[in-house]
């Protein structure tokens, strides 16, 4: 399969082929062109209500590693906010920004294992 929202096609001389995708919920045909008197070019794109789940994705460990990622980032930001004279100035998914107690501004940025 393709990515989602590039065209996909198929190529038929079979008219049960062409009758299946016709009756396929999942996908919107958006062109039908002649090839040659027999031949069909079948064009069409997944709807959104049908996105196939790539082979190698879990919803599970990605909830898990996001959630270990914010506790991970939490805690950097109460260090930094319970050091004295530390001002917490912007974070982000993977990064701090901060200001230490004489002022300069410091950063601190992890990298990502998955």
């Amino acid at each position: 399969m393709g990515t989602f929202g590039l065209s996909q096609c198929a190529i038929t001389d079979n008219p049960a082929e062409l009758h299946k995708y016709y009756n396929d919920k999942s996908i919107e045909i958006t062109g039908l062109d002649e090839l040659t008197d027999e031949i069909l070019l079948i064009t069409y794109i997944k709807k959104k209500d049908w996105i196939e789940e790539h082979n190698c994705s879990n919803v599970v460990i990605s909830l898990w590693t996001t959630s270990a990622a914010r506790i991970h980032l939490l805690r950097a930001m109460q260090k930094v906010v319970r050091t004295t004279g530390c001002k917490l100035l912007y974070t982000d998914t993977d990064s701090l920004i901060f200001c230490t107690p004489n002022q300069q501004l410091s950063s601190t940025t992890w990298t990502s294992s998955g």
